[in-house]
């Protein structure tokens, strides 16, 4: 379980998988039980998580 606090509020997300390719570098994309996906790169977004396209 991943427990995220956005605005006061925490919300709890479950993780399903997970992929890790080198160089002690992680990159995830959170998708949302309405097919929402946020992307994170604590290198390039820092702490903000980037609006990608929904899945459908």
């Amino acid at each position: 379980k991943l427990h995220l606090n956005l605005n006061g509020t925490t919300h709890v997300l479950l993780l399903r998988g997970i992929i890790y390719y080198g160089s002690f570098h992680f990159t995830p994309r959170i998708i949302g039980t309405d097919g929402r996906v946020w992307f994170h790169d604590g290198m390039t977004t820092r702490q903000v998580c980037t609006d990608e396209p929904y899945l459908e």
